[in-house]
């Protein structure tokens, strides 16, 4: 159904569509010109090729993002830009092409890509000029909610890398452990590594929840993970997992795919691309979590990886990554500060998630004329 003064046309009616301009490296002069790509924005040039205002989309690569664009700016050989709008309004084509599925229309090849010729044939609902406006001011709201949630999470994980910067590294004390002293140990010293692994010995019929390095994601483990029984488990499924456990990974070390368990479910097993540490009778586990994020920590790994092909450490090396440890109480208080700014991330992420969800249902109303402005 066509909504009452809406019309059903070709993309290619309403856009034309435009690949980018080449730029090598070796030809680039620094200047305040953005240049756009199929990622965003990429670099700065000297000289432009495009006058706002501008939509750009990938060509190739990660297909389905959608910059807008206010400024001059040189749109990459690796995008799509909209070279004439015919009229209609930049905003809420911008949203237009959002809700695109791109992914129905690339190339059947080994890199994910569009032919702007394919995206022209596309049928798509056209409302008159004024209703395009007010449909594109609406969803502008919750771009702009989105953007300032976007903002206050990077400030709040600054303000908590601060704070562990300090807290850490005893710079900043709480005053009933002032005067106390820390000690330099190695992990191996204050925990267990791989301390239990499925063997030959377990039921072939034993089950647990799988998981692998694609699971862990900003120390959040994912709600989805996989239910397998030991039969049907890949190799890699090895290591025991039991509450407080820290997840780390060996693979990519560098990346931080670490993880604290905080469930009390006792049947999970991770991939053999992690190491199981399990703290120690009067050690904390959430401070050895947290310091696992440290720059201490980082150096140690960045020192252990670099020039390798295949960034990896082993168990052992784990054990032996040296922690600064205060006594156990200024531990706890160290891991309840940094824990509650965890908190406070995770609230702002599952609310910006819940402000995108409700920006593409809402897209999805107002782009089909179901709901009407």
């Amino acid at each position: 159904m066509i909504p009452d003064g809406w019309k059903c046309k070709n993309l290619g009616e309403v856009i034309t569509l435009q690949r980018g301009f080449d730029l090598p490296e070796q030809d680039r002069i620094h200047g305040t010109i953005p240049i756009i790509s199929s990622s965003g924005i990429t670099g700065f040039y000297n000289e432009s090729k495009v006058s706002p205002p501008g939509i750009v989309t990938d060509r190739y690569g990660t297909i389905g993002k959608v910059f807008l664009v206010d400024v001059d700016f040189w749109p990459l050989n690796t995008s799509l830009w909209v070279k004439d709008f015919y009229g209609n309004d930049h905003r809420y084509l911008y949203y237009l092409l959002q809700s695109i599925d791109y992914k129905k229309l690339s190339d059947k090849t080994g890199v994910p890509g569009i032919n702007r010729n394919d995206v022209h044939k596309l049928r798509v609902l056209l409302p008159p000029l004024s209703e395009q406006c007010k449909i594109a001011e609406l969803l502008g709201t919750w771009d702009e909610s989105i953007d300032l949630l976007e903002k206050l999470i990077g400030k709040t994980r600054s303000r908590k890398q601060g704070l562990m910067q300090q807290l850490l590294t005893g710079k900043k004390r709480f005053k009933e452990f002032e005067g106390s002293e820390w000690k330099k140990v190695s992990i191996g010293e204050i925990a267990f590594v791989d301390k239990r692994s499925l063997n030959n010995s377990t039921p072939k019929d034993y089950t647990f929840f799988y998981i692998s390095l694609s699971d862990i994601d900003n120390g959040h483990i994912s709600n989805n993970l996989e239910e397998l029984c030991f039969e049907q488990a890949p190799s890699r499924a090895r290591r025991l997992v039991s509450k407080n456990d820290i997840l780390m990974a060996t693979v990519r070390p560098n990346l931080q795919s670490f993880a604290i368990v905080k469930t009390d479910a006792d049947k999970y097993v991770v991939s053999t691309g992690f190491a199981v540490i399990t703290a120690k009778k009067d050690y904390c586990p959430d401070y050895l979590y947290q310091y696992i994020f440290s720059d201490h920590i980082e150096k140690q790994i960045e020192a252990l990886v670099t020039g390798s092909n295949y960034p990896a450490i082993n168990s052992t090396e784990i054990k032996n990554l040296t922690v600064y440890c205060p006594s156990l109480p200024e531990q706890e208080k160290i891991a309840a500060v940094l824990s509650a700014a965890d908190e406070e991330i995770s609230t702002l992420e599952k609310q910006l998630a819940a402000y995108k969800q409700q920006k593409l249902g809402l897209m999805q109303q107002l782009l089909t004329g179901r709901i009407r402005i």
